[in-house]
């Protein structure tokens, strides 16, 4: 290991403690808990984030990047995400049934004719 990856880590594990209040060794044992996958969307084989909550800085879980901006971008707030989903829920519609049989959205090119 080159002397810059050695800071590097070094780096990530400070910020790690300051951030998220735990250490690597503890990062990793939450992520191995979790079977390696998301807290939320439980995916797998994606990089994982320790998250926190902002006002006590108590670990929560491990969260993949999708899952922890998701939930910074609803400021932490439940009722935030109850009215997202509800605004989904009421706007579902083909697209949804679409996404569900073949696993990605349409093209719009391809409903344009």
């Amino acid at each position: 290991m080159t002397a810059l990856e050695k800071q590097r880590l070094a780096r990530a594990a400070a910020n790690l403690r300051k951030r998220g209040g735990c250490t690597p060794e503890q990062k990793a044992k939450l992520i191995l808990d979790q079977a390696g996958k998301c807290a939320i969307c439980e995916r797998q084989n994606v990089d994982l984030f320790v998250d926190h909550c902002h006002a006590t800085d108590k670990v929560r879980a491990a969260l993949c990047r999708n899952c922890n901006l998701a939930l910074g971008h609803a400021k932490d707030n439940p009722a935030n995400l109850r009215k997202m989903a509800a605004y989904l829920e009421a706007h579902r519609g083909w697209e949804w049934e679409y996404h569900s049989v073949y696993g990605c959205a349409p093209d719009i090119r391809d409903l344009i004719e």
